[in-house]
């Protein structure tokens, strides 16, 4: 697949057609139909599932270091203070940024089947890039970055100038990155920022030898509503493991949203004649 780098310097497909997919249990899609809006959890909440989903590379931190012994004229104590300082503060973002995942895919995925929907029952929502990013209205203002998550080995990255922090050109970077051993995802994500003053609770915590003070979200997920959920949807697939009456009850769903698209029976354990 072709790419061209964004504003952000992540990473989106140059055909706008391609194919994304999100697969949902039953009551996360009843929800989806009911509100029109994709769910964004906070970052932190899924790096407690998944702990170097958004994490720097090793690497950036010796970076830092390297970057404050020349500002800090070789001063080795001053410049240990500075760099972990610095590391603390950008930790802190996980709690000020908000992720909504989608599987980018020319076909259904059975991994993601088995992770993302519970006793073999679940949908599969198919879009294009084009369709989903034309469903959030003025997307380009709403502090929504988006793109490919990139798969790395976080112990041995390593930079083509390692005297430089250009590796991330805006603080939504880090959470386009994710473990080399989760690459089977082939995830492409909105990242949303909200630093909201009534949505914001501050605390103190000490760091080395003084304290800092930083912010994060009380909200563990926000919504962001969509602006027509039928054009969104291009496909939905039902769980190859249901039942035909089953499928049936989400069609009556479909229709009672207005949603004008007939439930395709997933066939990817088709066993042929």
């Amino acid at each position: 697949m072709k790419t061209k780098l964004t504003n952000y310097g992540t990473r989106i497909p140059e055909d706008e057609n391609e194919k994304l997919w999100k697969y949902l249990d039953i009551w996360k899609f009843i929800n989806l139909l009911s509100t029109s809006e994709l769910y964004f959890t906070r970052a932190d909440i899924i790096k407690k599932l998944e702990p170097f989903d958004g994490k720097y590379p090793d690497k950036y931190y010796e970076i830092l270091k390297n970057a404050y012994l020349q500002l800090n004229n070789g001063d080795n104590l001053k410049t240990l203070m500075d760099a972990n300082f610095e590391w603390e503060y950008l930790k802190a973002f996980d709690k000020l940024f908000f992720i909504n995942c989608w599987n980018i895919s020319s076909q259904e995925s059975a991994a993601m089947w088995k992770i993302y929907t519970q006793n073999n029952q679940g949908v599969a929502l198919q879009t294009t890039y084009k369709k989903l990013v034309n469903s959030i209205e003025h997307i380009e203002q709403k502090n929504i970055a988006l793109g490919l998550v990139e798969y790395i080995n976080h112990k041995t990255l390593k930079f083509e100038n390692e005297n430089s922090l250009n590796f991330v050109n805006s603080v939504y970077n880090p959470f386009f990155l994710k473990h080399i051993s989760y690459n089977y995802e082939k995830e492409f994500r909105l990242v949303y920022y909200e630093y909201n003053k009534t949505n914001i609770k501050s605390e103190t915590k000490e760091i080395l030898l003084g304290k800092m003070q930083y912010a994060y979200n009380i909200r563990e997920g926000i919504n962001i509503p969509l602006n027509n959920l039928n054009n969104l949807i291009e496909n939905v697939y039902a769980s190859p493991f249901m039942e035909s009456w089953q499928i049936e009850i989400l069609d009556i769903l479909l229709e009672k949203f207005l949603i004008n698209k007939k439930i395709k029976h997933s066939d990817l354990y088709y066993k042929g004649i």
